[in-house]
């Protein structure tokens, strides 16, 4: 999938609303199949869109989904976080389906829900992921709000979003995210026994994932590093790279 979208769709067609019940089989298909095989063998991020929808942490106001002609197509859910006592908030997983991946779809309903999001009158949003990404969003590394992670280290995949002028000013400590993300193999293999097998293996998209995950904000990227492989869920691992 390229990092950067086409222009072969027209995106006024995509409509967002929140997620409503019966959303809930297409989006967990859909959520399995986007992160399939992305950042490990397999995925457990439609473990933690079933686990999310029920816990304390959850945002259901922000939580939407993106429709094409009454399809489910994208999806975004939002937690609760904080740093000290300060509230934030943070989303993941968001996900498009695959066959409408790169075709500016995902950073569509980030903005719709970042808007919704201002709106409702929320600070700031935490997250983890790809800057080079992300960072086209208006995101930021989160040393430059004197945020750090649990371990006071600052990941270069840990980035912020101010959504009111000056908000996070005098916010500073390490950030908590929500309990929700703690998934366990055993959570993963229970529902795993009940869907359709998909094939396990290593990805570029995961090699990608591997070079950067340690890294800090100030470090730079490797040489072996490509943007344009940090979405191929697809392609097999690059034996020369293990």
């Amino acid at each position: 999938m390229s990092l950067f979208p086409d222009t072969d769709i027209d995106l006024s067609l995509v409509t967002f609303r929140p997620e409503e019940a019966k959303d809930y089989e297409a989006v967990n298909s859909m959520v399995r199949d986007a992160f399939w095989n992305l950042y490990m063998p397999g995925a457990d991020e439609h473990i933690l869109v079933r686990k999310l929808r029920s816990h304390p942490d959850f945002i259901p106001e922000l939580s939407v989904v993106g429709l094409m002609k009454g399809e489910v197509v994208a999806c975004i859910m939002y937690s609760k976080s904080f740093v000290g006592a300060f509230p934030m908030i943070t989303f993941g997983p968001v996900a498009v389906t695959p066959s409408l991946q790169g075709r500016g779809i995902g950073s569509l309903i980030i903005q719709e829900s970042l808007k919704r999001a201002s709106k409702s009158g929320y600070k700031g949003v935490i997250i983890q992921g790809h800057p080079i990404f992300y960072e086209r969003l208006g995101f930021k590394y989160s040393k430059l709000f004197h945020i750090s992670n649990e371990m006071n280290q600052y990941p270069k995949g840990q980035l912020v979003l101010e959504l009111q002028p000056n908000a996070l000013d005098n916010v500073n400590g390490s950030v908590a995210f929500s309990s929700v993300f703690d998934i366990k193999s055993d959570e993963v293999e229970a529902i795993e026994k009940t869907l359709p097998p998909k094939p396990k293996f290593k990805t570029r998209s995961q090699e990608m994932f591997e070079l950067v995950v340690g890294l800090q904000a100030d470090d730079p990227y490797p040489e072996d590093f490509d943007p344009k492989l940090c979405f191929d869920n697809k392609t097999p691992a690059n034996s020369s790279l293990n």
